[in-house]
């Protein structure tokens, strides 16, 4: 839920992250932190995902989408 006090969407940049253009990375969601992401927010690069085991549900222009190995 987009906290109420703020007009603006903040915006996550690969450079803030990485120094490379593209990156290949083996992680979980708690390495992402995706756990702790509260409000809405948008990236400036393209995330790839392989699911290996569990679920996530993620929220792209306000749509969610779930991934579990059943679909």
């Amino acid at each position: 839920m987009m906290n109420s006090k703020s007009n603006t969407i903040p915006l996550n940049t690969l450079s803030d992250i990485y120094a490379s253009g593209i990156v290949v990375a083996n992680n979980t969601s708690q390495t992402l932190g995706l756990d702790s992401i509260t409000e809405a927010n948008r990236d400036d690069y393209h995330i790839f995902v392989i699911l290996e085991k569990g679920s996530g549900l993620f929220e792209i222009d306000f749509k969610q989408y779930e991934l579990n190995p059943n679909r």
